[in-house]
């Protein structure tokens, strides 16, 4: 006897048509590949059914959040604001259930060392500059129990993760923040008063939702001799940062070797009124903006500073007394706390391709994975 088989949707006979199913399309506008800051349009097409109502698109976020807006367009301006694989989810109504349709879009991280044809020298600060580095972000230590671990990346920013499970609520300070373009120039400081809190209480230290580095009184990491590849007395270089200062808050950015002012990239000395010192005479750019040569004073720069995030580079600066370059905070009576918002710090040896490094910057200043 022969088998019954289902044919078109009915038993045996003619075939029928399949009924169409209602489907939601999702298409991006972004070239692919996708990288880190593209902007484009994501469009929901609707297919077999007629739509209903508003449009809601599930954006996926680092750590597993979601970022969900409803709006009368099927039409959404999205920057890709999140690197790796990510599926984002539109749905809408046809009148009786909610339609859903998705799309997988893999998005490229940005990588300093990639940017250019400069020659990198140190990467430190909250992203991994490298794609070849395989190493730890920072080392903190647990200030109860004395003991130091290295935290890793989460991808391509810090485990904040690892860092709340290994300190709990307990004081933790950064004794090292990697340099993680893999040449070995860390920032770093065995000396208390001179780490920058890491955690305290269980939290991360935060500004508008967004993790930082608070720079107190006193704070100061900075880069020794002994890196594979450490900048110089007298070596050319630029640099290029992120800071962010909120009312009457000011990052003061140092660039000496003396116990009382400690190390890092710029110096102001004498007074408030006072200039950069011990870095030559670099060009200065605030967000992209030329502020001059003239060693710009510390009450102008912090008129600048204050009020937002700004990415600050340093063309062509020497520094004429020190192995050691870093970031600090002496604490001077007139000195304010300074604050990392998002920063890296990236030094190269020619300053061609200045726009396309501050252009990187500010796209993962924006990031919303952070």
């Amino acid at each position: 006897m022969p088998g019954i088989g289902i044919i078109g949707g009915r038993f045996g006979g003619e075939s029928a048509p399949c009924p169409t199913l209602p489907e939601l399309v999702i298409s991006l506008s972004h070239s692919v590949p996708v990288k880190l800051g593209a902007t484009g349009n994501i469009t929901a097409t609707a297919s077999g059914f007629t739509p209903s109502g508003n449009y809601t698109f599930r954006l996926p976020l680092l750590n597993g959040q979601v970022q969900e807006i409803t709006q009368a367009s099927n039409v959404l301006a999205w920057t890709a604001d999140c690197d790796g694989e990510r599926e984002i989810v539109v749905s809408v109504s046809d009148g009786s259930s909610d339609v859903f349709g998705s799309a997988t879009v893999d998005v490229e991280w940005i990588y300093f060392d990639e940017l250019t044809a400069a020659t990198p020298s140190q990467c430190v600060g909250l992203y991994r500059g490298s794609a070849s580095y395989a190493g730890a972000w920072a080392k903190v230590k647990n200030l109860t129990t004395g003991v130091e671990q290295d935290i890793p990346f989460n991808g391509n920013i810090p485990d904040w993760q690892a860092l709340r499970d290994f300190g709990g609520l307990a004081e933790c300070r950064y004794v090292r923040i990697y340099d993680s373009f893999g040449k070995d120039n860390d920032w770093f400081s065995a000396t208390l008063v001179q780490q920058p809190v890491a955690l305290l209480n269980g939290s991360i230290p935060n500004l508008n939702g967004k993790p930082i580095v608070v720079w107190a009184t006193s704070n100061r990491l900075n880069t020794a001799s002994g890196g594979t590849d450490t900048p110089i007395v007298n070596s050319r270089h630029d640099v290029y940062m992120t800071i962010h200062t909120s009312a009457n808050k000011f990052s003061l950015l140092n660039a000496r070797n003396d116990a009382s002012q400690g190390v890092g990239v710029f110096c102001f000395n004498g007074d408030a009124g006072g200039s950069f010192s011990n870095i030559g005479t670099p060009s200065v750019y605030i967000d992209g903006t030329y502020i001059g040569t003239t060693s710009p004073t510390r009450d102008f720069m912090r008129d600048e500073l204050v009020g937002d995030q700004k990415v600050v580079s340093l063309i062509n600066a020497v520094p004429t007394v020190s192995t050691q370059w870093g970031f600090g905070n002496y604490g001077f009576g007139y000195n304010y706390v300074g604050q990392w918002y998002n920063q890296v710090t990236y030094l190269v040896d020619t300053s061609a391709e200045r726009t396309d490094i501050e252009s990187a910057l500010s796209i993962l200043n924006a990031l919303q994975c952070i």
